[in-house]
């Protein structure tokens, strides 16, 4: 999968064993605007969700180290548990080819 399926699975599923967190939402069609929502899903077993963030983290760890060493990351703090989607129905809509309407 690709790694933005794998990141987007991890973010969704790490609080997914307590109740009351919001959604964030990007809707189709090129709206910008984002939509939060209570989640009011039932909470999933807390057991299932630590085996899977393993698993989802274990990945991407091991994705990495496959990866050429990066000299230096720079993350803000602030940014610890930001829900940012990877979806590609995300971002703003590509200019069109004038030559593909022909």
């Amino acid at each position: 999968m690709s790694p933005a399926v794998l990141l987007s699975a991890l973010g969704e599923v790490r609080t997914r064993a307590t109740p009351g967190h919001d959604r964030v939402f990007f809707p189709k069609g090129g709206n910008a605007k984002a939509h939060i929502v209570q989640d009011e899903r039932a909470p999933l077993p807390a057991d299932a969700v630590d085996r899977t963030v393993s698993v989802l983290t274990g990945e991407v760890l091991r994705r990495a180290a496959a990866r050429p060493a990066v000299e230096l990351a720079v993350v803000d703090a602030d940014l610890n548990g930001v829900m940012a989607p990877f979806a590609e129905r995300t971002a703003s809509p590509r200019p069109r080819d004038p030559a593909a309407r022909q």
